[in-house]
């Protein structure tokens, strides 16, 4: 079932380039953004077992795309694809990602060995940071959570309600973004994370 697929969000602006990878990576749950913007509010806000992103984004690059993510999640896996020859894999590591795949002869080919792969070591190293941490992540992150709120002032009760949500929402991604932060920091995995904040920590620090 569809459900039951590893997720990778896929950053790409070209549909037909977008349907031709989802085709060829058919044993995962291929979620698209667009552009970078909405690339890095769906990884902000969703689970995904790797990130995957062309070069060239409608608002910017793919390396703008890893420094970004990289600010909220140090852990999830990101390979860079690119048919610009200017592109080099150090480049790519430098900004965070785990590995550059250039989109000449060979890329349908190594594009999903090498995603089993990264998506494989990714959790291996969580599964082995897991062991015995779960309690000291989930004090971290409470603590962070804790520390944002109270820096906040009460904002006023006037508000109109649509106005009103919109803030909540914002509030609760900066928030959910800090405790992940601290989560992960504290070898917590990212989907450990996703669970707790549905589960617990949403439910207990924002109502």
């Amino acid at each position: 079932m569809e459900t039951n697929k590893k997720r990778i969000l896929y950053v790409e602006d070209h549909s037909a380039t977008f349907e031709m990878v989802a085709t060829l990576l058919s044993n995962y749950q291929v979620v698209r953004a667009a552009n970078l913007s909405s690339g890095v509010e769906l990884a902000l806000d969703e689970y995904f077992e790797l990130y995957l992103s062309d070069y060239q984004l409608g608002d910017g690059t793919g390396l703008d795309f890893c420094r970004q993510v990289r600010t909220f999640d140090p852990v999830t896996p990101i390979l860079i694809c690119s048919a610009n020859r200017e592109i080099t894999k150090s480049q790519v590591l430098d900004a965070g990602a785990q590995d550059f795949l250039s989109k000449g002869h060979g890329f349908i080919e190594e594009l999903e060995p090498s995603i089993d792969r990264l998506v494989s070591e990714a959790r291996m190293k969580a599964d082995a940071a897991h062991q015995g941490t779960d309690f000291k992540a989930r004090q971290a992150a409470f603590l962070a959570v804790c520390e944002e709120l109270e820096a906040h002032d009460a904002e006023s009760a006037a508000r109109l309600d649509q106005a009103r949500q919109r803030r909540e929402r914002a509030s609760e991604r900066r928030l959910k973004a800090k405790a992940c932060r601290a989560y992960l920091g504290a070898s917590g995995t990212r989907r450990e994370f996703e669970r707790l904040w549905s589960m617990t920590f949403r439910a207990e620090l924002l109502f």
